[in-house]
């Protein structure tokens, strides 16, 4: 039954979603203005130029470094890096904005990611089952230092992170084949979100996991005119070595486990090549093969009821769709701390789990933790802050080896979604089997 009150909060809730709506897209705004006028995103313009070496034939992954700063030269860029790491998709999109030359490809391109980062939010608000979840959606990501970090550098996190979005809405609202495109979307722009093809499959989520590799196979053939067959084996061939395996980047921007220990342990402050990286290659891997057999342990499907849910369980268990969702959301995590490199800008996509654990702390009143989760985001922000404005401070009294809190943050969150899902799937399975108890004591008194 509606009542006055359930009205008035309902138009409460509309207006400080508009609000924070209009809030977050005139922050990003005015983010983008400062980005366009320093033309800062060097990221951009290393998508534009494999674009443009795509165009004439030419794979971005061989070039040289001699012949990588004459094409810059041609295409009159002054902002950009080397080599080329990414996968394929991004230099085809690149190739796509290539005529509007490469100041109005940066502005469509900015544009498109802000536009990501909101669509994204609102999305993951929607899954979690709309109204006040909207406004902490919305409210969350305009304070989500990763965020404004991705549009500064130019990077083509905002996209994927609307695919990841795009993913955990399917999951959340068992639609398979909007899961499965996001899943695949999201690979194919950062090809770290492919671990969540082999997460659905770990969870027998069969349809969504063969949407997600349809969409893959789908995307492959979309996008061989605009690479080639070539271009996607060249970069199968050479992704690894890319990652300068034999170097360690200790940059604060780097939150990699690698970089983490790194910088406890190796000397220098950008990139390390010495004895000791050895040491800190073996704790890096040891680490993330620890990490994924714990995660495969605790996402393992237990045999249960279809109509056990939340209710059968307990109030605070969460439910099958929360479940998977809170399983997406210790991958992604992982897969940010694992691997040779993972900068600042691309733990925006934290922001899917740390909403799910967010709102179901909301719900059980559990406002003390969700203090700490919101400080430890602050605390994020202020990382990058810090290493940007104290940079030579940081350096001289050693304190840059402490920046470190994204990582914390994965961490933290990857094992709060670990919780939560063992405590739910075992108190389901335990009301499963004492419901199955009970029904076979019904029928033996009903037998005799």
């Amino acid at each position: 039954m509606y009542t006055l009150t359930d009205d008035v909060r309902r138009r409460r809730t509309l207006v400080a979603t508009l609000a924070l709506l209009l809030v977050l897209v005139s922050a990003l705004a005015g983010w983008l203005a400062i980005i366009v006028v320093t033309n800062s995103p060097l990221d951009f313009y290393v998508y534009y130029m494999a674009g443009a070496l795509l165009h004439r034939g030419q794979s971005p992954y061989v070039i040289s470094e001699t012949a990588w700063r004459g094409l810059a030269s041609q295409l009159h860029i002054s902002h950009f890096s080397w080599p080329y790491r990414y996968p394929p998709f991004t230099a085809a999109l690149g190739r796509v904005l290539s005529p509007l030359g490469p100041h109005g490809a940066m502005i469509v391109w900015e544009t498109a990611n802000a536009v990501g980062f909101v669509a994204g939010a609102w999305l993951v608000g929607l899954a979690l089952g709309g109204g006040w979840r909207l406004v902490l959606a919305l409210g969350t990501t305009l304070f989500c230092g990763p965020v404004y970090h991705t549009l500064l550098d130019g990077q083509v996190n905002g996209l994927a992170f609307a695919f990841l979005a795009l993913a955990f809405w399917g999951v959340m609202r068992r639609r398979a084949a909007a899961g499965g495109i996001g899943v695949a979307a999201a690979a194919a722009l950062k090809l770290t979100p492919i671990a969540l093809v082999a997460y659905l499959f770990w969870r027998r989520s069969w349809r969504t996991a063969l949407a997600s590799l349809a969409a893959l196979a789908a995307m492959v053939v979309l996008f061989v005119p605009l690479v080639s067959l070539h271009g996607f084996g060249d970069y199968m061939a050479h992704a690894f070595l890319l990652t300068d395996p034999q170097r360690i980047n200790l940059s604060p921007q780097n939150q990699s486990l690698t970089a983490v220990v790194g910088r406890a342990l190796l000397p220098q402050t950008t990139w390390a090549s010495t004895e000791r990286t050895t040491a800190v290659h073996i704790i890096a891997v040891a680490f993330a093969a620890a990490l994924a057999v714990a995660t495969a342990v605790v996402l393992w499907p237990r045999r249960r009821s279809a109509r056990a849910g939340p209710a059968a369980a307990g109030p605070a268990a969460a439910g099958p769709a929360e479940i998977e969702g809170l399983g997406l959301g210790m991958v992604i995590a992982a897969t940010l701390v694992v691997g040779p490199f993972t900068y600042y800008h691309q733990f925006s996509w934290l922001l899917i789990p740390l909403l799910l654990i967010a709102d179901r702390l909301i719900r059980a009143r559990r406002w003390l933790p969700l203090a700490l989760l919101g400080v430890l985001l602050v605390a994020v922000d202020a990382n990058e802050l810090l290493w940007k404005m104290v940079q030579q401070t940081m350096l001289d009294s050693g304190v840059w080896r402490l920046l470190s809190l994204p990582f914390v943050l994965a961490m933290v969150i990857w094992a709060t979604c670990a919780v939560m899902v063992w405590r739910s799937q075992t108190a389901a399975v335990a009301s499963e089997a004492e419901r199955a108890g009970s029904l076979r004591e019904t029928g033996e008194r009903a037998g005799r």
